[in-house]
């Protein structure tokens, strides 16, 4: 069901994308085209003027016998493009009667108004007035085919439209993957968090179950158990409640340890004092320490609580009386904390799973049961957050080293003993 909700996402989020993308391309293109076409009209505009202006002077020379259809190409002017196949020219007298032309591009209007530019589908005229000191003598009126520039804005729109096609679908590519990486640590963490609330759900069941059994089997038999009974019964629902309590204090040092917490204040952690001191807690006699005496710089009550989950895990799985070591070596600004025991080890597919919350090896192999398999990835976090980290290198039936990489103290003196 999560698989297909992220991939629904997934494709909304590409819709999306492209949906705006679409937007902004077409934007893009509705400006582009209309630059471009307002350059054309406008240098369309700027060519019949100077056209207009070449032709005038020719406009009362028409009665003395000039040909026309050459001396429009005999002006000083420069023309703008070949009047021959695009330009019709109309010479007219001060009555606004057409004396001659040439070309063949229809005219849009017989209607004289000198000095501005009619328009219509398929062309553009342009009237200039001839005068001589003042006076009025004849008018030259331009005209122009639109064709090529139709021609020139159809191919733009091709050209956009092609581009656009191709710009989209590199972009859907570029999103689908994107937004695939962008969603998989979503989507991981949600699985995560799916398997850690039904795993979670699952060890509180267990000690609740067991109280909830032994509250009503105590309620319905009351009468009938002497004191002995009774202080049992309760002793069990103790020992649950005890469970219990614990559980959920490592779920929440769980949580402590996985989120950010600028406010810790690191100060000097005497290190052969706290391991010293998780060793009395547990009370196993086989651990033994070595190392030179030393500070790390960190957090002390997370360094007591990985070394404390540590040896914990050591015991767990190593045999009555074998030896757990416990040493340190200082490499560079790091000091490396190995916790070293001779139990039955770890497959490789089990090292890269050991720091996932509620995992546990077989538990057939343990030489203690209990624990909700939450100590290693606790202790994971609680190194992660004090810009450490522990790993673990092991082999099935040769023990396991799990290695605390944690920031030594600058100002550490080393001293011998």
């Amino acid at each position: 069901m999560a698989v297909l909700s992220f991939s629904l996402l997934r494709k909304r989020l590409l819709l999306l994308n492209l949906g705006g993308l679409c937007v902004l391309l077409l934007t893009v293109a509705g400006v582009v085209y209309w630059l471009v076409r307002v350059q054309l009209y406008h240098r369309l505009q700027e060519d019949l003027v100077l056209t207009a202006q070449a032709v005038t002077f020719s406009v009362e020379k028409v009665r003395t016998g000039i040909d026309v259809s050459e001396s429009i190409y005999l002006t000083s002017r420069p023309l703008q493009f070949e009047l021959r196949d695009q330009v019709t020219v109309q010479w007219l007298n001060p009555e606004a009667r057409v004396v001659a032309a040439r070309g063949s591009v229809p005219v849009p209007s017989q209607k004289l108004e000198p000095g501005r530019f009619i328009r219509d589908q398929v062309a553009c005229s342009y009237t200039l007035a001839a005068t001589d000191r003042g006076q009025v003598y004849g008018y030259a009126r331009v005209t122009r085919s639109l064709l090529p520039l139709h021609q020139e804005l159809a191919e733009l729109i091709w050209v956009l439209a092609i581009t656009g096609t191709v710009l989209m679908s590199l972009a859907a590519l570029l999103i689908w993957l994107w937004t695939d990486r962008a969603l998989k640590p979503v989507q991981t963490a949600h699985e995560e968090l799916e398997l850690f609330t039904g795993a979670v759900s699952h060890e509180l069941r267990t000690p609740l179950t067991a109280m909830l059994t032994e509250c009503q089997s105590l309620l319905r038999h009351f009468d009938q158990l002497d004191s002995s009974e009774i202080r049992e019964s309760l002793e069990d629902l103790s020992q649950s409640s005890a469970d219990m309590a614990r559980l959920v204090h490592d779920l929440l040092l769980l949580a402590q340890a996985r989120r950010q917490q600028p406010e810790l204040e690191f100060h000097p952690v005497h290190l052969p004092e706290v391991v010293l001191e998780a060793r009395d807690q547990l009370g196993e006699g086989q651990i033994t320490i070595q190392g030179i005496p030393l500070s790390l710089w960190g957090y002390q009550p997370y360094v007591q609580q990985i070394l404390r989950n540590l040896l914990e895990n050591a015991v767990r799985y190593s045999e009555s009386q074998s030896p757990i070591e416990v040493s340190w070596e200082v490499h560079g600004p790091w000091v490396e904390l190995v916790v070293r025991d001779d139990g039955v080890g770890l497959d490789a597919e089990s090292c890269q799973r050991v720091f996932e919350p509620f995992w546990r090896a077989d538990r057939a192999r343990a030489r203690h049961q209990g624990g909700a398999g939450l100590g290693l990835a606790i202790a994971a976090g609680l190194a992660r957050a004090q810009h450490g980290e522990l790993s673990v290198t092991s082999r099935l039936g040769q023990g396991s080293q799990f290695r605390l990489k944690l920031r030594l103290h600058s100002q550490t003196k080393f001293t011998k003993g």
